[in-house]
């Protein structure tokens, strides 16, 4: 994961073999907000893409983002909410080593 003040950019591993089993990753849906808000956005994303950016996020704010991955037969696999606050400015890296 990678916060700057503005923006969050996401990039997460295939799900584990034996989650996915004999099915496929359909997609991905992104779902993102703030803890105290209760307010959430999502985004859809194709199987092949992993990795995203999160935009038009507010400086020195909390968040929260939760990956899902959905299989082709219908099965839902997520990593666990993950933390994150925005900077003042200029980047910050955190590695995520949550797999799906």
């Amino acid at each position: 994961m990678t916060v700057t003040n503005v923006s969050n950019t996401l990039t997460w591993p295939s799900p584990p073999a034996s989650f996915v089993g004999d099915s496929a990753v359909e997609n991905y849906l992104v779902i993102y907000g703030w803890p105290n808000r209760k307010l959430f956005g999502t985004q859809w994303l194709p199987a092949q893409q992993m990795s995203t950016t999160i935009e038009w996020l507010e400086p020195l704010t909390n968040y929260t983002v939760k990956v899902t991955a959905v299989l082709e037969n219908g099965m839902l696999g997520s990593i666990s909410w993950l933390e994150f606050r925005t900077t003042e400015g200029g980047e910050m890296r955190i590695l995520c080593s949550d797999s799906l």
